[in-house]
C-alpha cells in the first residue's frame, strides 16, 4: 500500500490527499479502509486530479457503502447512481443554500462523491461546514433543550412539480411512493461511525420543528440556520476539472456558491445509501 499524505484545509475541517488516488482505494481494502478513517476524522476529503469516468466514480463510492439511487432513478427503472448537475453560460445557477443532501428521505444518503467535469473560469466553489463544531459551540442549556427534539423533512413539493412536468404524473406517483412519506429526523444526530453529536439541520428543506407552534419555530429556526454560517468552521473548494471531492452528510452541510453566471460548469455526483438518522 502506498502512504497516504494528508495536508489540511483548515484545523477543524477538510483535507486534500496525497500519496493514494480514488483508484488505490477501490483496489485495495487496506487503503480503502484509511480513506474511509480519513474522511470519519476530516469531513470532507479533495483528491485532486483523479480524471473518474461514471463506472470508476461509482465503484469509489462503494469505498463507503451501496450507491444511492434517487427516488425519481428507481420511479425511471435507472440502474445509474451518477447525478449531473450541469449550469450553462446563459442560465444564472440555482442553488438550495446551506444543506446536507435529501433529508426528506427516511433513509438520506450518508456520504457525497462530488467530481469536477467542466469548471467555469471563475467562481463556482463549494463550500462546508462542520456541524460537530456547530454542535459543540452550542450551550449545554441548548443542547438539552435540543437532545429529544426532530424536524420534519415533507417529500418537497418542488420537486414532484418537476418531475411530473418532465416525466408526466405517473411518473411523479411512482416517485412519491419510492421516496416514502417524508423523513423526521433529530436535530442532534449520533455518528453511527464516530459516535459524535453533531447538528443535523437543513432549514431549506424543513417543514419545522415537531411539537413546536409556529411563533417558537419562528424563534428557533433562524438560530439553527445561522450555525453554518461562521466561517471558523468552514472549508471552500476552488475546482479543477477531474478533481474529487468526498464528503460526510451526517456531519456537514454544504454550499455551492453560485458567482459563475455566464460561466460552464458540469459536475457529477454520486451518493452512498444511509441509514435512520439516530
Amino acid at each position: 500500500m502506498a502512504t497516504m499524505h494528508l495536508e489540511k484545509l483548515t484545523a477543524g475541517i477538510g483535507a486534500v490527499v496525497a500519496g493514494v488516488g480514488l483508484r488505490d482505494g477501490i483496489a485495495d481494502p487496506v487503503t480503502a479502509e484509511a480513506i474511509r478513517s480519513a474522511l470519519w476524522e476530516h469531513l470532507v476529503l479533495v483528491f485532486p486530479a483523479q480524471d473518474l469516468d461514471d463506472e470508476t466514480h461509482v465503484a469509489a463510492a462503494g469505498i463507503f457503502g451501496e450507491p444511492f439511487l434517487t427516488p425519481y432513478g428507481k420511479a425511471l427503472g435507472m440502474t445509474n447512481p451518477v447525478d449531473v448537475i450541469a449550469d450553462d453560460s446563459e442560465k444564472l445557477p440555482d442553488r438550495d443554500g446551506w444543506h446536507t443532501d435529501a433529508p426528506f428521505l427516511v433513509e438520506p444518503p450518508a456520504v457525497a462523491l462530488l467530481r469536477a467535469v467542466t469548471v467555469p473560469e471563475a467562481g463556482g466553489d463549494t463550500l462546508f461546514s462542520d456541524m460537530y463544531a456547530a454542535h459543540d459551540a452550542m450551550s449545554d442549556t441548548m443542547r438539552t433543550m435540543l437532545a429529544d427534539a426532530r424536524v420534519s423533512y415533507p417529500l418537497q413539493k418542488g420537486l414532484l412539480v418537476y418531475v411530473e412536468e418532465r416525466a408526466g404524473k405517473e411518473i411523479a406517483d411512482l416517485v412519491r411512493d419510492n421516496a416514502g412519506p417524508g423523513g423526521e429526523h433529530p436535530i442532534l444526530r449520533t455518528h453511527p461511525e464516530t459516535g459524535r453529536k453533531a447538528l443535523y439541520y437543513a432549514d431549506g428543506f424543513a417543514d419545522g420543528i415537531v411539537g413546536l407552534s409556529a411563533a417558537e419555530n419562528e424563534a428557533f429556526r433562524p438560530y439553527l440556520a445561522s450555525l453554518p454560517l461562521d466561517p471558523s468552521r468552514q472549508c471552500r473548494w476552488r475546482w479543477s476539472a477531474g478533481d474529487v471531492v468526498i464528503w460526510d452528510e451526517r456531519s456537514t452541510q454544504h454550499f455551492g456558491a453560485a458567482d459563475h453566471a455566464g460561466g460552464v460548469r458540469e459536475m457529477r455526483r454520486v451518493m452512498v445509501t444511509g441509514e435512520v438518522p439516530r
